[in-house]
């Protein structure tokens, strides 16, 4: 009895010694998971959970919508047409998100197979469209976005985003989709061209604002130690509004290193980045057995720096890491990473240049034995001006909170928790909750903080289930 009784008393002092509230408990379908996850922030955030891939049975993903105070508002069966090898799924979200939108296409089918679109309101109503795949559309979809009024697909004409010389004549389509019926328009972009040559990087989509839509091009100079950015924003019938063009240099004595970026604010679908490009190589093999291929992302010169709007702060951010001499393919040291914020107008509001703690230099992956892609930055927009980054390699993360005049404090060593700090701080308590939580590795964490609370989401792959966590602040 005493036992069990001391039992009683330590789940307890689990239970409420961090002040949490359950807000959601959700039962999945035995071996389903969670295939994506949108954060709104303020909003709520958004799971899309299924078993991506399943070959035959059910067919199916859900979309649960949760409110910014964890609770579940709905869920939502959508179901897929194509196979798991032939499927391409994206789910948009407006930035207030209020419009969310499920796609469906065949994953080498663009422009010459159908579209199974899934257009859901924040209150949870839908309509269903089919949009057949034509020429007209762009040979290689960029990006997906939307915003209250219009569904986008922004893609090359010819598909030479890449091609050194090619990509100087390249031109970009915008297709508008109106979010009502789907009826469709298509606007070719008068956009500055690209000059040829590996360190010039295509135009790609980096956030919006109401009817604005920012592209950046940029120039990687890397004996220079300096990127040009050039932003251009375009209305909704692709008409260029403003155009900005800024330098980011490093000192003489830091160099640029390449570095995978991405958000979990996934207001929009990159689906082809040209920052990061596909190697295929083929092996050797015993005789009489089939060659073997291997495939790789390695990063193009665009990895080397990025730029992102933040429709949050109503700026730009620069930003990435670097080493102490020149980059080299094997072997180059990392030190440190670097944020740069500009106003609209693009002139800087302030600059950070973070050397690496102790703690991070004494993690070789990170330090010199990665490989170029290997480390991943994350920079997330919080309240108050302020902002959430993520140094991210193997199973261990760094997080570092950075103040409104751009000053960091590092956060420290976790691990096991690559996608769990989307803005968190040091004190907060819903970081404490899963540091004690954390032992369990069939259980992920998910932490969002907002205005009003934190949040956990404690996604259980053995027992299929998720947990809805509420932290007051």
């Amino acid at each position: 009895m005493k036992s069990l009784i001391l039992l009683f008393a330590s789940l307890l002092v689990i239970t409420f010694s961090f002040g949490q509230e359950n807000k959601a408990h959700v039962e999945l379908g035995r071996y389903d998971v969670i295939v994506n996850k949108v954060i709104l922030q303020n909003q709520g955030f958004i799971l899309v959970t299924g078993i991506p891939n399943q070959v035959g049975g059910r067919q199916n993903y859900d979309i649960h919508y949760f409110n910014a105070d964890g609770t579940l508002a709905w869920v939502k069966p959508v179901k897929l047409e194509y196979g798991m090898n032939n499927r391409l799924t994206q789910t948009i979200v407006s930035p207030n998100g209020k419009n969310i939108y499920f796609i469906e296409m065949h994953a080498s089918g663009y422009y010459d197979k159908k579209h199974y679109i899934s257009h859901f309101t924040d209150d949870g109503q839908l309509k269903s469209f089919v949009i057949e795949g034509k020429e007209e559309f762009g040979n290689s979809l960029q990006s997906i976005f939307c915003d209250d009024n219009y569904l986008y697909y922004l893609a090359t004409e010819d598909g030479n985003e890449y091609h050194e010389k090619k990509k100087a004549t390249e031109k970009l389509i915008l297709n508008r989709f109106k979010s009502t019926d789907m009826s469709y328009k298509r606007y070719p972009l008068n956009l500055p061209n690209i000059e040829p040559g590996s360190e010039n990087i295509y135009w790609s989509f980096i956030g919006q604002k109401g009817d604005e839509k920012f592209l950046a091009a940029k120039t990687i100079d890397a004996e220079d130690v300096k990127n040009k950015f050039t932003i251009v924003s375009i209305d909704t019938e692709g008409k260029v509004v403003s155009k900005t063009a800024f330098d980011a240099g490093l000192t003489s004595e830091k160099f640029n290193r390449p570095s995978y970026t991405h958000s979990p604010q996934t207001y929009v679908e990159n689906v082809v980045d040209v920052n990061y490009t596909t190697q295929y190589s083929r092996g050797v093999s015993a005789p009489n057995l089939p060659s073997t291929t291997t495939i790789r992302t390695v990063p193009t010169s665009g990895a080397f720096g990025h730029v992102t709007y933040s429709e949050q702060h109503d700026c730009f951010y620069v930003y990435g890491l670097f080493g102490p001499k020149p980059f080299r393919s094997v072997a180059s040291v990392y030190e440190g990473f670097y944020i740069y914020k500009y106003d609209r107008k693009g002139m800087p509001s302030w600059k950070l240049l973070e050397m690496g703690s102790k703690q991070l230099m004494d993690e070789g992956l990170f330090r010199i034995h990665g490989t170029p892609i290997s480390r991943t930055l994350l920079l997330l927009p919080t309240s108050g001006n302020t902002l959430s980054a993520t140094i991210a390699f193997g199973e261990i993360v760094f997080p570092y909170q950075i103040t409104s005049d751009g000053i960091a404090a590092e956060i420290g060593k976790k691990e096991n928790t690559v996608a769990a700090y989307l803005g968190s701080t040091k004190e907060s308590k819903s970081m404490a909750y899963v540091e004690k939580m954390e032992e369990s590795k069939k259980v992920f964490y998910t932490m969002i903080q907002n205005t009003a609370n934190e949040l956990v989401i404690a996604f259980d792959s053995k027992k299929s289930t998720i947990d809805v966590l509420s932290f007051k602040n």
